[in-house]
């Protein structure tokens, strides 16, 4: 599998280069260090989250682990280090889980289909972009307890922290494909066990504080 790109985060031209000088290997340590070793487990949940199976992950994460590695010299704090993260890796491991499925096919002799990860909703960009808006305002722990809530449920808390009042959800909703008919009520109960699953993953990492 051809890793020479970080997607969109990589160096892609030679002026870029030129304006980018390389790390020495110490220089790209201590960055490696600063800045990813904080945010493993971080980095592991939104791999596991973009994965397309499970079986999958963990050759995923250390893939993006060297990858950060090898290309750290390329976040300058242009944006906030979460918001880098989540993009680079929801970027890396989409190109990776279709250079996989494009291997699978050819083995099998059979025409390449891309499929979205089966357990997201549809209009997945929607739900993603909302999660990068509250990537640096709240904390690795409820970041990552919100991956593992299911997506319809999360789609509609997301909004709701985003703001929005329950008529607009079930607007924004039914516009996405989230739901078969306008029912502010269906909203009401994916928020009502979105924060219940929320709270219940929370105590499980020892957390007991409200978001």
């Amino acid at each position: 599998m051809d890793r020479r790109g970080l997607g969109a985060e990589a160096v892609n031209t030679a002026q870029e280069k030129k304006e980018r000088p390389s790390l020495t290997d110490e220089e790209r340590e201590q960055r490696f260090h600063e800045l990813i070793d904080p945010h493993f487990e971080f980095i592991r949940n939104l791999v596991s989250y973009y994965t397309d199976h499970p079986q999958f992950v963990d050759e995923n994460y250390n893939t993006l682990l060297f990858d950060f590695y090898r290309y750290i010299h390329t976040y300058n704090g242009d944006k906030p280090l979460k918001t880098w993260l989540h993009s680079v890796v929801r970027n890396n491991v989409g190109t990776i889980n279709k250079e996989r499925a494009k291997e699978a096919a050819k083995i099998a002799d059979a025409e390449f289909n891309p499929i979205e990860k089966s357990r997201k909703p549809d209009n997945t960009m929607d739900l993603e972009n909302g999660l990068l808006t509250l990537a640096d305002s709240i904390s690795d722990e409820v970041y990552s307890a919100l991956l593992s809530l299911p997506p319809l449920r999360l789609s509609a808390f997301v909004l709701q922290i985003q703001g929005y009042s329950i008529e607009e959800i079930t607007k924004i909703e039914f516009e996405r494909g989230h739901l078969n008919k306008c029912s502010d009520d269906i909203i009401k109960n994916r928020i009502f066990w979105a924060k219940k699953g929320l709270r219940e993953i929370l105590i499980s990492y020892g957390v007991k504080r409200k978001m």
